[in-house]
């Protein structure tokens, strides 16, 4: 797993269920794919203090999500929030396909922005 925005290993109910509203608009074809939709990696491991100096776990934080991508293996949603992350686009993963995993994300390259962005939240804790 990693370490990541999370609640309990999701994100809070209100911010989950706004991100699959939202995502769910787009009428996105993902027949067998997995829903997961639950964190954004900020790091492996333990929390990497020198990439967020002032971060402590159990903190909350507002996560913008402005853009999409797809890939035959996963889709994603782009997010800027106030940590900094190991990924060259911070995102959160909302499904992978049979074949894909989460981490495909990272190879997405083409992002569409949401006409609106919206904001959800989630804390900062260790998933080890």
């Amino acid at each position: 797993e990693g370490f990541g925005i999370t609640d309990d290993g999701i994100l809070d109910e209100i911010s989950k269920n706004n991100l699959l509203k939202l995502t769910n608009s787009l009428n996105i074809q993902l027949d067998n794919w997995t829903v997961i939709a639950h964190h954004m990696t900020v790091n492996l491991n333990k929390l990497d203090k020198n990439l967020n100096k002032l971060a402590k776990l159990g903190s909350v934080h507002n996560i913008e999500v402005h853009s999409w991508g797809i890939s035959d293996k996963a889709f994603a949603v782009a997010v800027e929030t106030d940590l900094n992350t190991i990924n060259a686009t911070p995102h959160i993963t909302i499904a992978i396909s049979p074949t894909g995993k989460p981490k495909d994300s990272n190879a997405i390259i083409r992002w569409t922005e949401f006409a609106v962005p919206i904001i959800i939240q989630g804390t900062l804790l260790e998933v080890l």
